[in-house]
């Protein structure tokens, strides 16, 4: 079974400017180097390409972040409080 750390390009992702063609933006990984997501030519969308962006960006660390609070609330919280969290990290995890 595949470890699922390796599912996807490890972080930290960082955006880019000028990534691809002139004056796309971009996503890149530093932790394997490779361009993540084009958004597109900044000048057309200025603002909705950066806040894709950065949105896209954080994937990595919300992912931790959440599998964190998961092992948190399962270990000390009601049952049944991690169910939206297992949730958005089995489809961040494709499964």
């Amino acid at each position: 079974m595949t470890n699922k750390k390796e599912r996807f390009t490890p972080g930290p992702w960082e955006v880019h400017d000028n990534i691809g063609r002139k004056g796309e933006m971009g996503i890149v990984s530093d932790g394997a180097p490779c361009i993540i997501a084009i958004m597109g030519n900044q000048k057309a969308w200025p603002l909705k390409a950066s806040a894709n962006a950065r949105l896209i960006a954080a994937a990595p660390e919300m992912l931790e972040a959440l599998q964190y609070a998961e092992k948190l609330l399962g270990e000390r919280g009601p049952a049944g409080c991690t169910f939206g969290i297992s949730k958005v990290i089995a489809k961040a995890l494709g499964e």
